[in-house]
């Protein structure tokens, strides 16, 4: 292909006079891509590096406040079910004979505790305190609750307490045993 020379000369100055450094426009733009990535991801990566006790308390936050919208926008008693020794949780619903059954795995997955992090006791209202063995929380569909305290611990002895509020469903965390009676 031939070019012709005027052409090509105006191609080059333009090349020729433009600075070869950043705007500030172009850092900006980095920088906020950079800031929109941090704040996505660090969260994470901190949850990874020793944040397992919190990451538990918001995933079992979680299954309670669906736990709590299953009952009610289903219309049919639900339990949180805990095996205290075996760190584990699962939903169970009471079907119209009153025999409750494990609710629908596609809903409702049995959630084992990571291995550094345990109950420490679960406090209800139909058991009192149980430090080994089962237990559960009620739903009921008007939106209440039994009132529950769940106490986790780290292997690093960091501990927290949950507690599910009977009228609204919510959950309050604090750091370390709290004992509300």
């Amino acid at each position: 292909m031939i070019y012709r020379a005027g052409i090509w000369n105006k191609i080059n100055k333009r090349h020729r006079h433009r600075s070869s450094g950043y705007t500030l426009i172009e850092l900006s733009v980095v920088l906020l891509i950079l800031g929109l990535i941090l704040s996505i991801f660090l969260p994470r990566l901190t949850g990874i590096a020793g944040g397992d006790l919190k990451t538990t308390s918001r995933k079992i936050i979680g299954i309670i406040q669906y736990t709590y919208d299953e009952a009610i926008g289903r219309r049919q008693v639900h339990r949180l079910n805990y095996d205290i020794r075996e760190g584990l949780l699962w939903v169970t619903i009471m079907k119209e004979d009153g025999e409750f059954v494990e609710a629908d795995p596609n809903l409702f997955q049995k959630i084992f505790l990571p291995r550094n992090v345990l109950f420490k006791d679960v406090k209800t209202l139909h058991s009192g305190t149980v430090t080994d063995g089962k237990t559960f929380t009620q739903f009921f569909p008007a939106g209440r609750v039994e009132k529950t305290t769940l106490h986790l611990v780290s292997n690093k002895n960091e501990e927290t307490t949950l507690v599910i509020n009977p009228l609204t469903g919510r959950v309050k965390v604090y750091d370390g045993y709290i004992d509300l009676r």
